[in-house]
């Protein structure tokens, strides 16, 4: 079930790959021209992942074949639910 979802674009990606040894790893790749698409997705055991894939995939594909964000750059994009729930690794 996604619980949020981030947006993107090529610039706002650039401004946060500049801040994130993950994000700047990701802004290397060609698949990520145009931007990026985001998802915190909640989990079975009251935890949560995040997800991205290209900007023109849509949710539900990001969510079934993303690839999964880092707890440590997931946690920095989506803090209110950093707080509130486990990051399933």
């Amino acid at each position: 079930m996604k619980i949020a979802e981030l947006i993107l674009n090529i610039e706002a990606f650039e401004m946060w790959a500049r801040t994130s040894a993950e994000g700047a790893y990701l802004l290397r790749q060609e698949i990520f021209a145009e931007g990026i698409r985001i998802l915190a997705v909640l989990g079975h055991a009251e935890d949560w992942a995040a997800y991205y894939g290209p900007l023109d995939w849509i949710s539900e594909r990001v969510q079934r074949e993303g690839d999964k964000l880092g707890e440590m750059a997931a946690e920095r994009l989506f803090p209110f639910i950093a707080g509130a729930l486990s990051y399933r690794n």
